[in-house]
């Protein structure tokens, strides 16, 4: 699993240098081994670049600050930095009083690790548990989805991922509603089912899930109307994420 340590935020020198892109490449290839493996060196080199521009508009330029602005992507998804789910992310980079890069990447390196403290745990207890009752209630929850954005349906995500739930609350994950909506639109699906199936993606992945670099293959389902409805698609990207989830589940109890 991902671990965040004191030791990565003590180097600053430039992260433009030519080097810092292979660097970054070898580096993710330990720290999330295997999503890395997954991805690809050629993906995991788009998502570098993405951070690199993205941690840019946050004045983050040197390699440490840029590398854990990286990091974060990786655990939380790669438009962490908007994510109402994880407000204390955008306050520290959009907070005009901390101009020192140093004091930035300080101050953001101590909250995602109380965030994941709180909410992944020692030994990612928590998100192993959560992802436990993710596949023992999947059938129930596919039956309930039907019914949209309910108060029972909120209750689920709260008795599956309780930590993460307490952390969040349901105002923010309501507020998602209407971006849960637009994406829906977007590929053209218009039932309560499919709100609730991208509201349960955002709360799962992270609010901009739909294209994240990370995770190619829910954008590919997503959006490859040519052979296929909106339900449909919804349908494959929730087959592959129960796939998803049975192997991260694996890799976490084995780390």
């Amino acid at each position: 699993m991902f671990r965040i340590r004191q030791a990565q935020i003590d180097v600053f020198d430039d992260a433009q240098s030519a080097d810092f892109e292979t660097f970054m490449v070898e580096h993710l290839g330990r720290f999330a081994a295997r999503h890395a493996k997954i991805l690809g060196e050629d993906q995991v080199r788009t998502v570098i670049r993405l951070g690199v521009g993205n941690a840019r508009k946050y004045g983050l330029t040197k390699r440490s600050p840029v590398r854990l602005f990286v990091e974060l992507m990786f655990i939380f998804g790669s438009q962490f930095d908007s994510d109402p789910q994880l407000a204390w992310a955008g306050q520290v980079l959009n907070d005009p009083a901390i101009a020192d890069q140093k004091e930035k990447t300080r101050q953001l390196h101590r909250l995602a690790l109380a965030y994941h403290e709180h909410v992944i745990g020692s030994e990612s207890v928590f998100a192993i548990n959560a992802l436990r009752r993710l596949n023992e209630r999947a059938a129930e929850l596919e039956f309930a989805a039907r019914a949209g954005v309910t108060n029972q349906n909120l209750q689920a995500f709260e008795q599956i991922y309780p930590e993460k739930f307490a952390r969040v609350g349901d105002v923010v994950i309501l507020g998602m509603v209407p971006a849960a909506i637009r994406i829906r639109e977007s590929i053209g699906a218009d039932s309560p089912r499919s709100t609730l199936l991208i509201l349960a993606g955002m709360f799962a992945f992270g609010h901009g899930f739909y294209d994240d670099p990370l995770y190619p293959w829910i954008a590919k389902a997503l959006y490859d109307s040519e052979r296929s409805g909106p339900e449909t698609r919804l349908d494959r990207v929730l087959s592959r994420a129960r796939i998803y989830v049975t192997h991260m589940m694996t890799h976490l109890e084995q780390a």
